[in-house]
């Protein structure tokens, strides 16, 4: 009655225990699966268990008639691959096309006025420099142009057909600004370059030709009621917000025990095809309509996905077959899976190699050292109230990496969002508390002393790639690395001290050797050739003479230099005053405003 799963269907099995988790490292083709739920929008027309976090995956649609042309919309409505050939809009069964015109019309009349808060476009922007800030400062780790980018974001190779200059200038601004519920967000752009990535980005496609019938026929009251009914019957509202659904339930059937349904409770229609479960799940996300007879119907419409995601999805709905289980044989950790949801929401891993996945960035950026850093240890690394205050605003900071041209984007987290991004970053990199003070001043002058000479040129050389107090190594940016005057108010020392011994345990490929591998000895004559007392000195010495505010380290006539302008060549930088306090770091100091 249960025969055994075989092949990818093995990872189905799974989810009894791991129903809560989002990613499975050993089951690749289930955790695809689930992905797609998500992304495509299923989970918003079915619920699963274990999803209930997932948002609409659709935009807005409020304001729909400031943002796009009435001729696009209907378009899009009728047949949004015509448009975006990749799209992950699925296609709605329309009867005709009078209910795509009473469908657009209804939301184009509910649409509310927008507040253009940077005015509208004046021209001035060059297409050309826009381009170039388009390929440097990120925009493509989310969207395509030409077939090169992220597809978390829509291609935008067409996307004068759809909008107009006013709206591109004000939305690459402030997305937020136009929804609240906006996954893109701010990259810090000045007016020149907002106006160049507008000059661009219009220079991708042209409007389609004006329609006086299609005009008329939006604002005709008959197809604005009628719209009403047309949007309720196919569920537009299930994947976006519109104006008059606000609470409206998921339009579709509950899948959580899917997995289980027996093959005589499948209606196969005259579809002839095997009378299995895998063959009429997978027909159903291929042609959802190809079971229906002169006694049944079916609005759901069908998902743009190769054979390779259907395959995918098929595997995760096998295993939507729950047992009760008791508590401890549920895999769950809250903390961690908050944190995955968030990571996967602003997209992360396209940037950044996360629990060892992501980075696809690195497919369009070649060289190493231009790329967004590894957040192996990141939690382990950097201090509490750094990573909650750069989360929440990272333009308040000095760039840990000033060469890069690829941007940390400001995504407007709420403090509740930035707080559980803090904590699943501790919680994978293993450091069980939050509450971390400024570290203790321990080392004695000869201590201090030992550190700065094993830094120098004499020993390690640390100067020849790192940036110190922004004065950077001769070598160049290939081999240039983070400015250690910033690890004073970044670094928790504990990391510093295992860094320094051996950066590949932490960061695998990192280009930084090792100067204290496990069973090396150090520098006979500083320190007595005592390895933990060296490692110790460095991180004393770069933890507060980093520090621009740290106290004079006094003994007798000797003092210790407070910064490390005195390694550097060419003296250091004045630092800003300190940044606001806020959220989960009130209690601890703030680093230097950029």
């Amino acid at each position: 009655l249960n025969p055994l799963l075989r092949g990818d269907f093995v990872e189905a099995s799974c989810n009894k225990c791991h129903v809560q988790q989002f990613v499975l490292d050993m089951a690749p083709v289930y955790s695809q699966g689930k992905e797609i739920f998500v992304e495509y929008g299923c989970i918003n027309c079915h619920k699963i268990n274990g999803l209930e976090w997932a948002p609409k995956s659709g935009p807005d649609l409020v304001r729909i008639k400031e943002k796009v042309y009435p001729e696009w919309l209907v378009a899009w409505v009728k047949k949004p691959t015509d448009y975006l050939p990749h799209t992950k809009m699925p296609q709605v069964p329309w009867q005709n096309d009078e209910e795509v015109l009473q469908a657009a019309a209804y939301i184009w009349a509910k649409s509310e006025p927008f507040d253009w808060k940077y005015g509208k476009y004046t021209g001035g922007g060059s297409s050309a420099e826009g381009e170039k800030l388009f390929n440097s400062i990120g925009c493509f780790a989310c969207h395509q142009v030409g077939g090169q980018g992220g597809d978390a974001g829509p291609a935008l190779d067409k996307i004068a057909e759809k909008t107009s200059a006013d709206w591109i200038y004000n939305w690459i601004q402030d997305p937020k600004n136009w929804s609240e519920h906006a996954r893109m967000p701010s990259l810090r752009l000045s007016l020149d370059e907002a106006r160049n990535l507008t000059a661009f980005l219009m220079s991708n496609g042209s409007p389609l030709p004006q329609d006086a019938n299609i005009r008329a026929a939006l604002l005709e009251e008959k197809n604005v009621e009628a719209g009403f009914n047309v949007i309720s019957n196919y569920g537009c509202y299930a994947c976006h917000n519109i104006q008059g659904f606000e609470g409206m339930g998921r339009p579709s059937v509950d899948l959580t025990n899917y997995g289980r349904k027996d093959v005589h409770e499948l209606a196969f229609g005259d579809a002839k095809i095997p009378e299995t479960w895998q063959d009429w799940t997978l027909g159903k996300i291929t042609n959802p309509q190809m079971f229906l007879d002169e006694r049944s119907t079916s609005v759901m419409p069908t998902p743009n996905l190769t054979d390779e995601q259907r395959h995918a999805m098929v595997v995760f709905l096998k295993g939507q077959a729950p047992e009760e289980l008791p508590a401890e044989r549920i895999a769950f950790d809250p903390v961690v899976e908050k944190g995955r949801h968030l990571v996967y929401r602003y997209n992360c891993k396209q940037c950044h190699v996360i629990e060892g996945e992501g980075g696809k960035v690195a497919e369009w950026i070649k060289e190493p050292n231009d790329l967004p850093p590894n957040l192996a240890s990141t939690g382990a690394r950097l201090q509490t109230a750094w990573m909650y205050q750069f989360l929440k605003n990272p333009a308040a900071y000095p760039p840990v990496r000033d060469w890069l041209q690829i941007r940390m984007p400001t995504f407007g987290l709420t403090d509740a969002e930035a707080d559980e991004l803090v904590q699943y970053f501790k919680k994978i990199a293993g450091v069980d508390t939050l509450l971390e003070g400024r570290p203790k001043l321990q080392s004695t002058p000869e201590e201090m002393t030992a550190g700065k000479e094993l830094i120098s040129t004499n020993n390690f050389a640390c100067a020849s790639c790192h940036l110190i107090n922004g004065n950077r190594p001769a070598a160049g940016p290939t081999v240039w690395a983070p400015d250690l005057a910033y690890g004073h108010y970044r670094l928790r020392p504990e990391w510093i001290n295992k860094w320094v011994r051996d950066p590949a345990k932490l960061v695998p490929g990192i280009r930084m050797p090792g100067y204290y591998p496990e069973g090396s000895p150090g520098p006979e004559a500083i320190l007595g050739g005592n390895v933990d007392r060296q490692v110790q000195a460095i991180v004393d010495y770069l933890v507060y003479l980093g520090n621009p505010e740290s106290v004079s380290i006094m003994s007798g006539s000797m003092q210790i230099p407070e910064t490390l302008e005195s390694i550097s060549e060419e003296g250091g930088t004045e630092h800003p005053e300190p940044a606001a306090k806020e959220g989960i770091a009130e209690t601890q100091e703030t680093p230097p405003k950029q």
